[in-house]
């Protein structure tokens, strides 16, 4: 519901003042509507977009067909997904010898490993358009240990690029294992008064 909250049909004609618009029905993986007062003729240009919350189009289709008279026409169009690309840049840590990016879009996910020297300059391409696609990248160390981990959120669009910067963080955690010779031994007083619950030796020596 989010790639598709709104379907617009546009019937553009040269010989027309201006073109046709209106907005489409769908129903399951079909939108329809009912199109009047399309000039008969040929090269008439019929073109469906679909968009999502913020107006971003994520599929689109057009097709130029001829027109009749005295009979209406049913005119398919299969709709196309639409795609745009993302910019990554940063100046990430010398650590950092790769960088994978996986990219949630759809029913699926794009999974890129990026070769690394000093400043990253990439840009993705193929990526479904849309509101709030996700986006998780991982910077690997020489002994592929993750050192930067992020996720955000793009707006990907077929006619502009995305882009991020990535901040050049990098965390270090320190761990400390004790080996059982290293523990030492708690010392346990069973004997003296004060550690006394029913007897005190102090009272009963032969205790």
């Amino acid at each position: 519901s989010q790639r598709l909250a709104a379907i617009r049909f546009t019937v553009d004609v040269a010989d027309m003042a201006s073109p046709i618009i209106g907005s489409m029905n769908l129903v399951g993986d079909r939108a329809t509507a009912r199109v009047l007062d399309v000039p008969v003729g040929p090269a008439r240009s019929f073109r469906v977009d679909a968009f999502d919350i913020n107006q971003i189009r994520t599929f689109s289709v057009t097709d130029t067909i001829e027109v009749g008279v005295g009979f209406p026409q049913i005119v398919l169009l299969t709709m196309e997904r639409l795609t745009g690309s993302l910019e990554l840049t940063s100046d990430l840590p010398p650590e950092v010898v790769a960088l994978e990016v996986t990219i949630a879009a759809d029913a699926g996910s794009i999974v890129r490993s990026i070769e690394v020297e000093g400043q990253l300059n990439e840009r993705i391409t193929g990526i479904p358009t849309g509101t709030g696609i996700r986006v998780s990248l991982s910077g690997r160390d020489i002994d592929d240990q993750i050192v930067v981990e992020r996720a955000l959120a793009a707006d990907i669009r077929a006619d502009l690029v995305a882009h991020s910067r990535l901040p050049a963080e990098i965390g270090a955690l320190q761990v400390i294992a004790n080996f059982p010779g290293y523990i030492p031994t708690v010392e346990v007083d069973r004997f003296s008064d004060l550690a006394a619950t029913f007897f005190r030796r102090s009272d009963e020596p032969n205790l």
